[in-house]
């Protein structure tokens, strides 16, 4: 949402998740990369339509 319809540039931001919900810190940390994967596939998707 702040990246796509924003246009905020991520180089000007520092935005961390804690850790999901469910989750201890350490299931966050080895999930973190695919969820990172995840919503730059979904905000180029957004950038695409």
């Amino acid at each position: 949402h702040l990246f796509v319809d924003h246009g905020l540039p991520k180089e000007d931001v520092s935005i961390s998740g804690y850790w999901r919900l469910g989750m201890v810190e350490d299931e966050w940390q080895a999930s973190k990369r695919e969820f990172t994967e995840e919503i730059e596939a979904a905000e180029a998707a957004a950038l695409e339509s």
